[in-house]
């Protein structure tokens, strides 16, 4: 699959890569590191060759009940860019223009927890309207709908199970990838229990270039693009 969508020189791009993204001093994955550009950090893009020729795993392929699971393969290339003083190059997979999640702070987590994706959208683009129907947690069917400034678009019903459903406009299968990563801690959990060799409780499966399906005890998501309209939908069902 391809990384980030097209983007244009004069673009404000954000880092998505939660140890930071390596600045080379020439478009490649071997090449000399200048420095490392902290997750989160906004840089403006210089270039775009339109070329997608290296390939980066963003999850990790992984043995489960003695069945290989598949890795998650992005297509980049390299933006220019310019950090700290420095012009390099950076792996444009890890780029999007979405402004990347908020961490939470907390005492207990031994992995990083992140901003709901409601909190997300409403701290980074506004609410234009939200109706709810029922109240939550009183046992009873509920509803909500939320739309958000940039035409982001979430909606969720609780009853005996929760689904969610947002729909993304102009976002990247890549970039929705990188939501459902850090949204769930999945991007954290596999390898953690792969290097430990505990069971993962994680399964996965690419359905087509444009479809993937995650599944752990409780969930089952998908993150699906339309090349045709350039939209994404990350969707969900928990059970309780």
């Amino acid at each position: 699959m391809q990384a980030i969508g097209t983007y244009q020189p004069g673009d404000t791009l954000y880092i998505w890569s939660f140890s930071g993204l390596i600045l080379r001093n020439r478009p490649a994955l071997n090449a000399a590191r200048l420095k490392t550009i902290p997750y989160g950090t906004a840089v403006v893009a210089l270039n775009y060759s339109g070329s997608k020729n290296t390939d980066v795993d963003i999850i990790s392929a992984f043995s489960q009940n003695n069945k290989q699971l598949p890795a998650v393969v992005i297509k980049g290339d390299f933006a220019r860019v310019v950090f700290d003083g420095d012009t390099g190059y950076v792996y444009d997979g890890y780029l999007s223009k979405l402004p990347a999640l908020r961490q939470v702070k907390t005492n207990s987590a031994k992995q990083p927890v992140f901003e709901t994706f409601q909190q997300y959208a409403a701290r980074n683009f506004g609410i234009l309207r939200q109706i709810s129907k029922g109240k939550q947690g009183d046992g009873t069917s509920f509803q909500e709908k939320a739309v958000f400034g940039n035409g982001i678009l979430m909606d969720t019903r609780l009853e005996k199970s929760g689904e969610t459903r947002i729909i993304l406009p102009d976002i990247s299968l890549e970039e929705t990838l990188m939501l459902f990563k850090y949204l769930t801690g999945c991007t954290w959990d596999v390898p953690i229990k792969a290097k430990k060799g505990a069971e993962i409780n994680w399964k996965m499966s690419k359905i087509s270039d444009y479809e993937w399906f995650f599944g752990n005890e409780n969930c089952s998501y998908y993150v699906r693009y339309y090349p045709a309209t350039t939209l994404s939908v990350f969707s969900w069902t928990c059970s309780e």
